[in-house]
Parts: C-alpha cells; structure tokens; sequence
C-alpha cells in the first residue's frame, strides 16, 4: 500500500491505494480516503538532543521505550515543521486541534495514522533495520543516524523481551 495524491481545485488530497496483479497487468485500487493534505514549510532542523535539552543520548534512549522515544520523535518533526500548534498526535493519529484525522506531507513522507500506527507496532524481529527505515522514511521523520542505530536497538531489546516472556508463559501453561 501507498499514499497517492490527488489535487482537486488545487488542494492536494491523500488516498490511500493498493496494487494488484490481473492476467492485463498491474491494477490499483482506492482503499480509502486519508484527508487534506498540510504542507507546512520546514523553519526549523533542531536535533533530538537539542529538541530535548539532554547532553547524554545514551541515556535518554535507555530511560525510554520504545513508544515514548517515536512520540518525541514525531513531536520533534512537528515542531520542526512549526506545526505543533496546528497538530497533535493521539495514538495512532494525527489531529488537527480541532479533533480532525489529518495528513501532513513531511520530508520525503506522510505523517497520518497509516504511518503512525505501522511504526508505533514496528517489532524488531527477524528485522536487519531496513523495515524501520522504511517506516520511518514514509511517516517523513527526519532522524540522526546515530539515534536511528539507538531507536533500532531499543526496539530490538524490547522484541526480545516480549519474546522471552511469550516462552515463560507458554513453559508454565499446563494443558489438561
């Protein structure tokens, strides 16, 4: 799946479409509608470390989880963006302050909750960092390479965490 952009009257509208193969070729197919798209200029390049006021990123990375590390991160690009106070991110979504589902093209990405919601449940499993990449490249997060590394790491240690207790419980579930 994709996010294609339609303009009508000429406002740029985000859909989201798939692609399918028939016996004629390649098909694609509406899914649904994602909204109207913002496009806010980007003023400003501050860092995470900046962002945040901390100097040791080693141990902001592991004060955090996983969740908390991409929601400062998605709060970084909306302020660098100059759009956090024209949006906010609840969950899996991307609002406007009036409550509304919104999309905002962001780098070379969208920032919706068709991006937010895959990298929010990104498990590191059977994973080199490329599916993450890809990820973060589509929500338009602009990430340090040495943070990327970080956050990549968070999320590997935290999918073997989940996978070590996935075997304790099943260890100590007795089947009748």
């Amino acid at each position: 799946m994709f996010i294609r952009l339609k303009k009508i009257k000429g406002k740029n509208y985000a859909y989201l479409v798939s692609n399918s193969w028939t016996g004629k070729g390649a098909r694609q197919k509406v899914s649904g509608y994602l909204g109207k798209v913002h496009k806010p200029e980007k003023t400003g390049s501050k860092g995470l470390k900046e962002y945040i006021g901390i100097e040791d990123a080693d141990a902001y990375f592991n004060s955090k989880s996983y969740q908390e590390l991409i929601d400062d991160l998605l709060k970084l690009e909306l302020h660098n963006h100059k759009a956090d106070d024209a949006f906010f991110v609840a969950g899996h979504e991307l609002k406007t302050l009036m409550g509304k589902s919104a999309v905002m093209q962001a780098n070379n990405g969208f920032l919706c909750g068709q991006t937010i919601k895959p990298l929010k449940e990104y498990r590191a499993d059977e994973d080199d960092g490329t599916r993450l990449a890809d990820l973060v490249t589509a929500a338009g997060l602009n990430i340090e390479k040495e943070h990327f590394v970080m956050l990549f790491e968070k999320a590997k240690e935290e999918s073997s965490q989940t996978a070590e207790k996935q075997q304790q419980q099943q260890k100590t579930e007795f089947y009748y």
